[in-house]
């Protein structure tokens, strides 16, 4: 008789968050640089993306350089007002 209960995952030692996988795929299709606003959103991202720091180089602009090229792209296209999000 086992110990493991009935309903046990077998692959629990092997289960991967989401963003385990996405940065797996990412170094497959031979991505090296990933650019992101840093989110509480994604953090399993952040998290597996750190765990690769060795072949995945992450390039965190300032939220505000962000909010001034959006606005900067905007007044490209002649559009008066952007909203930062």
């Amino acid at each position: 008789m086992t110990n493991a209960a009935p309903n046990a995952n077998p692959n629990a030692a092997r289960s991967r968050s989401g963003g385990q996988i996405l940065v797996d795929q990412l170094k497959i299709h031979g991505a090296d640089l990933a650019f992101c606003v840093p989110g509480e959103s994604f953090l399993p991202v952040l998290d597996a993306l750190h765990a690769h720091r060795d072949s995945i180089r992450l390039n965190l602009p300032l939220r505000g350089l962000c909010v001034k090229s959006r606005s900067r792209r905007a007044q490209a296209q002649a559009i008066t007002q952007v909203a930062p999000r």
